[in-house]
C-alpha cells in the first residue's frame, strides 16, 4: 500500500522585496519533491519573483503570459522568498511530498 502523499498550500502576499534571509515568505513544513507557484493577480505588470534563498531569483511569475503565471520547481527547498515588481500580488504555493 503507498504512503499518502503530504500536500501543503498556503496564499502569501507578495512584498516589495525579499524578507531577510532568516526570514522566508513562507516554510513548507516538510521536504517537498516539487512546489508549484501560482501568480494569482490579472495584470501583466503585477510579476512575482520566487526565490530559494531570499537573494537570487529562482522564477519570474508574470500574469496573462501563457506558461508564466504558473510555475513548477522540482526543488527540495522547504524555505521560500517572494516579492512583487508592481501592485498587490498574491502567490499560491502548492507543495508536494
Amino acid at each position: 500500500m503507498l504512503a499518502p502523499m503530504a500536500i501543503y498550500t498556503a496564499v502569501v502576499a507578495a512584498p516589495a522585496a525579499y524578507p531577510a534571509a532568516n526570514a522566508p515568505s513562507f516554510v513548507i513544513p516538510f521536504q517537498p519533491k516539487r512546489v508549484t507557484f501560482i501568480n494569482e493577480d490579472a495584470t501583466l505588470a503585477n510579476a512575482v519573483d520566487v526565490s530559494a534563498d531570499g537573494m537570487n531569483d529562482a522564477t519570474r511569475l508574470t500574469p496573462t503570459i501563457p506558461n508564466s503565471a504558473v510555475q513548477t520547481l522540482n526543488q527540495t527547498n522547504s524555505n521560500w522568498w517572494v516579492k512583487r515588481a508592481a501592485g498587490t500580488p498574491n502567490v499560491r504555493i502548492v507543495a508536494e511530498d
